[in-house]
């Protein structure tokens, strides 16, 4: 798996799973940010939040631009019989690119986020899916994000070491996360202030995002304002 000795073993892509608002996205930011310290300085990334485009909304889009993209990054050849839209074609397209990366020394790292986001009839979702390889070389990793589709993904990938979750923060947590937030924008609340935090979220299992959320409202509360649990 990425960043561990893999030589010369071959591997499936990693799924990252998780509730919405749980950090899927900012896993996936810090993978693609921190991929040259794990894999060396001439590791080749590409990152593509699926459904925020229209080369990233359809599968042959998406799986084209990826093509284009890792031909122009390696410098393979890019042949007129290449300029299709072709579902198949693309996918042979890509998978004989997989094979000449596997030739190269550097890896390549390709990050997808949303990929539920594909735009697909309602009763193919197989077609998000068809394309995605399963059995990677060595120094090719895909990391995506995905939970509506999970049970597909689970008839595809045996391995459960491929499955990275993502849990709710309990209590503890999310109140450690505050405090950490609170002390980057350097604010302090009360001690009444922050016993209505307390009230909030230290019972609960809550999101990153909502501790995030209420950090942001809570950095803004001065420190003569008197605060109840309608606040």
């Amino acid at each position: 798996m990425l960043g561990q000795d893999d030589t010369c073993i071959r591997h499936s892509p990693v799924i990252v799973c998780g509730q919405d608002g749980s950090g899927k996205s900012t896993l996936l930011s810090q993978v693609f940010m921190y991929s040259p310290e794990w894999l060396g300085n001439d590791v080749v990334r590409i990152i593509r939040h699926v459904g925020r485009s229209p080369c990233t909304s359809f599968t042959p889009e998406l799986l084209r631009n990826l093509c284009l993209h890792i031909s122009l990054l390696f410098g393979f050849e890019i042949t007129p019989r290449h300029y299709s839209f072709e579902l198949g074609k693309l996918s042979i397209w890509f998978q004989d690119l997989l094979k000449l990366v596997e030739a190269k020394d550097n890896d390549l790292v390709i990050v997808l986020d949303n990929l539920h986001s594909l735009r697909c009839a309602p009763n193919n979702q197989a077609s998000i899916l068809g394309w995605l390889p399963w059995n990677l070389p060595p120094n090719v990793h895909i990391i995506l994000e995905e939970e509506k589709i999970l049970g597909l993904l689970k008839t595809r990938i045996s391995t459960s070491e491929n499955f990275v979750y993502i849990s709710s923060l309990n209590g503890q947590s999310a109140l450690s996360m505050m405090q950490s937030n609170l002390k980057d924008n350097k604010h302090v609340l009360t001690s009444d202030q922050w016993q209505i935090v307390k009230q909030r979220i230290s019972d609960k299992s809550v999101s990153p995002l909502y501790v995030k959320l209420l950090s942001s409202l809570a950095k803004r509360w001065p420190s003569y304002k008197s605060l109840n649990d309608k606040d």
